[in-house]
């Protein structure tokens, strides 16, 4: 009797000690809980001051080096210019790039140069640029604001990513420089102040050739055709590196008033107006445009001339916004050349972008050549046509004709 009575009392002091340990435990388990809620509040509110305070950016470290007694012909278009992003170290490759340019274009025009870089430029750099350009040059460092990994960015978790896409070989896998420059050309590149007066650029980047002359304005062009946005070689993109991109731009766009679709994800459709969505979501089996199918396609923006307006509007800018928010311009690997495709596919209809065919246009051994032997001759080509990749089986080139009921070039058939 008296071991029972034992050994209920030690049962008693067991289940008071439980008790007791699952009430601590659980007073602080509510206190990480609240702890982590603060503090993600306070991070979603310092990310929104993040876009909210543009004041902060301090920017205002531009050199313009004006060319004396430069003549330029009356009927440019005045608020164009060339853009670059480069280091330092892509002197010889930008170098090549501007004087294949200059040859083949710009000699005629003498539209300005603005270079853009992280650091700032080296006075070698700024010297030997000036003197291969035919007009003004600009040279300004891209504010920290817009190029450093934000705050909000958990660091721990970025590594890891970046390990896994090399193991997974991925290109640019495990570069960080990368992804900076994606978001920066993605969401910032359009608010730099050396651009505040242009409304039009051409992007250049080192290591291009122009192998044939372009003897028309391609900025003239876009201005009298009421264009936006031009492109020269479009291909797909590695699926591993735009996991969550689709999603996360479809929940954007169509939750925006302008939107009115009422087609049902899967079905087949002719067009959806005032987009180019046919672009991106043509079903690369049948040719058939089916709703919420993203086939990966996009414009290579190695080569793009756009109107900065278009860019610096509620809705892209928005956009941008939107995911930046999600973190996987770092954790994944997004693109500019997929973001700016599919904020054009929602936003703007075909007959505001523009295709050039025909520009002699090389990035590497990838490119745009003549196939009519008479363009060739005329526009004095120095490419190899079985490198021409507009026409290739894996270019989407192709697909944005078919996909917005575009007329081919006349002498595709395809």
């Amino acid at each position: 009797m008296l071991d029972k009575v034992i050994r209920m009392v030690r049962f008693k002091r067991l289940s008071y000690r439980t008790a007791f340990l699952t009430i601590i435990i659980s007073f602080f388990t509510c206190c990480y809980i609240l702890f982590q809620f603060i503090n993600s509040n306070d991070s979603i509110k310092r990310f929104d001051d993040y876009y909210l305070t543009p004041a902060d950016v301090v920017d205002n470290k531009i050199e313009i080096r004006i060319k004396p007694d430069l003549k330029r012909k009356n009927d440019i278009v005045k608020d164009a210019t060339f853009f670059t992003i480069c280091r330092n170290s892509d002197l010889d490759g930008i170098k090549n790039s501007i004087e294949s340019l200059e040859k083949n274009f710009n000699k005629n025009f003498n539209y300005p140069w603005i270079f853009a870089n992280d650091e700032p430029f080296t006075n070698e750099f700024k010297d030997k640029i000036s003197q291969i350009v035919s007009g003004d040059v600009t040279f300004t460092v891209i504010p920290k604001e817009y190029w450093d990994v934000p705050k909000f960015i958990d660091q721990t978790f970025l590594k890891d990513q970046l390990e896994q896409f090399e193991m997974e070989n991925v290109m640019y896998g495990g570069n960080l420089s990368y992804r900076k420059m994606c978001r920066f050309n993605s969401g910032f590149f359009y608010k730099l102040k050396a651009l505040s007066k242009y409304n039009w650029y051409w992007r250049v980047e080192p290591n291009v050739k122009y192998t044939c002359e372009l003897p028309e304005d391609p900025f003239k062009i876009m201005v009298d055709e009421n264009k936006l946005y031009a492109f020269v070689l479009a291909m797909t993109e590695d699926k591993r590196t735009v996991r969550k991109l689709w999603a996360t731009s479809r929940n954007y766009f169509e939750n925006l008033n302008s939107w009115n679709n009422t087609i049902e994800d899967g079905e087949i459709y002719q067009s959806i107006s005032n987009t180019s969505l046919g672009f991106i979501e043509q079903n690369t089996d049948r040719n058939e445009l089916v709703r919420g199918e993203f086939n990966y396609c996009h414009y290579w923006s190695n080569f793009e001339i756009g109107n900065l307006n278009f860019f610096r509007g509620s809705e892209y800018d928005g956009y941008f916004q939107e995911i930046d928010k999600t973190g996987n311009f770092f954790y994944e690997r997004w693109g500019d050349a997929p973001v700016h495709t599919i904020a054009i596919s929602y936003l703007l209809a075909p007959d505001k972008i523009k295709y050039f065919d025909n520009s002699g246009y090389f990035h590497e051994n990838i490119g745009n050549c003549p196939r009519d032997k008479n363009d060739y001759k005329d526009l004095h080509c120095k490419c190899s046509k079985h490198r021409e990749f507009s026409w290739h089986r894996h270019s989407c080139v192709p697909r944005w004709f078919k996909g917005l009921k575009m007329d081919l070039p006349q002498e595709i058939h395809w």
